[in-house]
């Protein structure tokens, strides 16, 4: 990799010119380092330690390298997240799992009769779905997982322990652990919090369920 000797600090403008280049937050000091935010008594890292090392000519070096990084701070980059794992985005690291031909499965898929599974996609384990059930690109399913007949999922991830009735549209969607889903139920752009219940034929959209929601 390139060995880039620092000696400024790039601040945060209103043009975002240093965007393509982010800082993962892992360093390296020697032990010194102690005794300084000890007797200056700074602490963050980019705004002060840094500025204050540069300042007071302590040697600083990064290098550049085409890494992957996503801060996931909120469900859309939670769900880009998962998106580009399944795309490979950020290999070597893939879903867990055997790959077959862009899906991932951990266990066995309990299949009915006319199941889809397009890809990339991947499955936790004792993953069941029902007949004519369609799991649709970038998508991972969870552990203990049942999908109702006629069903449609698509670039959702659902964690374990969920029952999603039948006939269901869900997209763009999150649904945490120990979740039940009525029949045609719709989720688009939504957050499903655990333990929650949603009834038969509500449709939720653009919007977050609270922990243990009954609808």
């Amino acid at each position: 990799p390139m060995e880039l000797y620092l000696s400024s600090m790039a601040q945060r403008t209103d043009l975002f010119l240093h965007t393509n280049i982010i800082n993962t937050g892992i360093y390296c000091f020697k032990k010194e380092i102690d005794q300084v935010l000890q007797e200056t008594g700074v602490m963050d890292f980019g705004r002060e330690v840094f500025p204050y090392l540069l300042e007071n000519g302590y040697d600083l070096y990064g290098f550049v390298q085409n890494y992957y990084w996503l801060d996931c701070g909120n469900a859309q980059t939670y769900l880009w997240a998962n998106w580009d794992l399944l795309r490979k985005f950020s290999w070597p690291i893939t879903p867990n799992g055997e790959e077959y031909d862009g899906v991932f499965v951990m266990g066995i898929i309990n299949s009915g009769q006319n199941t889809t599974i397009e890809k990339p996609t991947c499955f936790g384990e004792n993953v069941e779905l029902l007949n004519r059930a369609i799991i649709k690109p970038l998508t991972s399913i969870g552990n203990r997982v049942k999908i109702g007949e006629d069903t449609i999922i698509e670039r959702s991830v659902i964690w374990d322990d969920v029952k999603i009735g039948a006939g269901c549209l869900i997209d763009d969607s999150i649904i945490c652990n120990n979740c039940d889903v009525g029949d045609n139920v719709v989720l688009h752009n939504a957050i499903v919090a655990p333990n929650s219940k949603i009834s038969n034929d509500t449709q939720i959209r653009d919007k977050t369920l609270d922990l243990g929601t009954d609808i």
